[in-house]
């Protein structure tokens, strides 16, 4: 949570944070499958950053990680990033057409996420992946919830290799909970209990080598701020 820098994004998108927040709220009613519940919380953290209501599509991967639907995700995903500037321009225009304008200058803005970032991000839905037929059977709902949030942030990302860095970045920021969940789960399942601490002490060191990378032009000049300039932001 903290060296794939979720943290330390909080300094810096106090809004996005508030409604990942209230997001993690909606995620037993999506468990339950109370999903008219579910619905509004994510509307109501969609008030405080309209991108939670991406949060929606989760109602559609409450189901076994890898199966068609993820399949299906991964396609699209590369398909958009064959036609990038084509397709992203006419979802644009789409918008614009029902009134939910957005700026092309966010997506187009020349910044690019990257490779070695997306591929830390990619390794627990790779493991997963690779080992199906050991982790998938072992899963309750709450593992295959999280390993699909996981497959969705990482999805995004690969988009934000291409273009509009921050605006897809922000947006995979949502679903990355389910990575900082699922690693450790993964971790246990796949070695035994010796082998498991000492793989996890090396977790541990790779991760802080690559938060101090990661953040090695982070600027810690921020102040605290009041609630009332929380709300003027």
């Amino acid at each position: 949570f903290f060296a794939l820098g979720t943290f330390v994004f909080g300094m810096a998108a106090l809004k996005q944070i508030s409604a990942m927040a209230i997001l993690t709220l909606a995620i037993p009613y999506l468990l339950d499958k109370k999903y008219i519940p579910y619905v509004c919380i994510v509307c109501f953290a969609a008030l405080i950053h309209t991108y939670a209501i991406l949060f929606l599509i989760m109602i559609f991967f409450r189901s076994k990680p890898w199966d068609v639907k993820s399949l299906l995700l991964i396609l699209a995903t590369g398909a958009v990033l064959r036609t990038f500037n084509g397709t992203v321009m006419s979802l644009l225009s789409y918008a614009d057409s029902i009134g939910k304008s957005v700026s092309a200058e966010e997506v187009f803005d020349g910044n690019r996420m990257s490779i070695f970032r997306v591929a830390v991000f990619a390794i627990t839905p790779l493991a997963i992946f690779l080992f199906r037929k050991r982790l998938l059977p072992k899963m309750n709902a709450v593992e295959e919830l999280f390993t699909n949030m996981g497959l969705i942030s990482l999805m995004f990302m690969m988009l934000a290799t291409q273009n509009g860095a921050n605006m897809f970045g922000r947006i995979a920021t949502y679903f990355e909970l389910g990575i900082t969940c699922t690693m450790p789960w993964t971790l246990r399942h796949l070695f035994e209990p010796r082998s498991y601490r000492i793989l996890s002490m090396l977790c541990v060191l790779c991760f802080v080598l690559f938060f101090l990378y990661d953040n090695s032009a982070f600027d810690m000049s921020y102040r605290t701020i009041t609630i009332m300039e929380f709300m003027k932001i």
